[in-house]
């Protein structure tokens, strides 16, 4: 619809033609873009409670034309999205009844219920943008979160709303350190690389005590590893059961160390600043940056190379 001439519930401006406008889901209410950002919500609470929905003051609301799988024409199916008659009762395509599925006005799907309560075709899912997560509000830590919010912001709230700390990060099941890095959590990169590579200890061991020809230098250390084979391997072993635990820990509690680390971010900028931060520095300073995993992956290796080395300097001495 067009609103030139009609006037923002917020701001009480009348529109014009370049006016960038939205309209309240539940009343029809039109605001700024702005304004209703601004307002976080729609601010008619008279429609609201009456259940009525916003009319026209002037004539200069007109309808636009519709695209087709909008109009009153077509009843989309939510379950595989085929265009069926308006008075269908069941999907052509499906089969579903549309009774059982859930469906929103003029035929269209539900989006909301579709995806349990989350509409990705608003801004911030439909969560309330002031909502306080320990002192950062939900709108800084989607800004901070930047990609992927779609999957963070629900995971964040459920986290929040009940307490929980546990959820399924599958990348920290193999490559924990490449996910905290790409996401920039440093501290914890490092720890899960100097772990790993500790636990792959004997292993080292193991491997440097069959390539002895390969060292005469060292045969004297070399004999003992070989000596102490099977204790080598029983180590081998352990250590191997250790970092599987360290893996599953992660992947269980790795997005609610993020959720932690975003919130302990922005309140740190926030005290800095003595107040909000503008987007573009919560974006910049979280998000994902894959150039990380390349740093990561030299870290890995020079550990891995400072580790041997050290094991050697060892055994030269014996």
């Amino acid at each position: 619809m067009r609103f030139t001439g009609e006037k923002c519930f917020h701001c009480a401006v009348e529109f014009n033609d370049s006016d960038d406008v939205v309209v309240c889901p539940e009343c029809g209410t039109p605001y700024h873009r702005e304004c209703y950002k601004e307002s976080g919500t729609c601010t008619n609470a008279q429609l609201h409670e009456s259940g009525e929905s916003w009319k026209s003051e002037t004539a200069a609301v007109k309808p636009l034309p519709q695209p087709m799988h909008q109009t009153e024409f077509h009843r989309i199916c939510p379950s595989c999205m085929h265009r069926n008659a308006i008075d269908a009762e069941r999907c052509e395509s499906c089969g579903n009844e549309f009774s059982k599925l859930n469906m929103g006005e003029n035929g269209e799907p539900d989006i909301g219920n579709m995806f349990g309560g989350i509409d990705p075709t608003k801004q911030y899912l439909g969560f309330n943008p002031d909502e306080d997560f320990e002192g950062a509000k939900l709108k800084e830590v989607a800004q901070f979160v930047d990609s992927n919010t779609f999957y963070y912001l629900p995971l964040f709230k459920r986290m929040k709303d009940i307490g929980s700390k546990i959820s399924f990060n599958f990348i920290c099941l193999f490559f924990p350190y490449f996910y905290f890095a790409n996401r920039k959590m440093w501290f914890w990169g490092i720890a899960a690389a100097l772990v790993t590579m500790l636990l792959n200890i004997p292993e080292y061991l193991y491997i440097l005590g069959s390539q002895a020809e390969a060292f005469p230098f060292m045969q004297k250390s070399l004999s003992l590893i070989n000596e102490n084979e099977n204790l080598i391997k029983s180590l081998i072993e352990i250590c191997s059961t250790f970092d599987w635990i360290l893996r599953i820990v992660m992947c269980l509690f790795a997005n609610w160390l993020y959720m932690k680390f975003s919130v302990k971010s922005i309140n740190k900028v926030k005290t800095h600043y003595g107040g909000p931060v503008s987007p573009q520095r919560l974006k910049s300073m979280g998000g994902v940056n894959p150039a990380n995993i390349l740093i990561m992956g030299l870290i890995l290796l020079g550990l891995a190379v400072a580790v041997n080395f050290v094991i050697v300097c060892i055994f030269m001495m014996i």
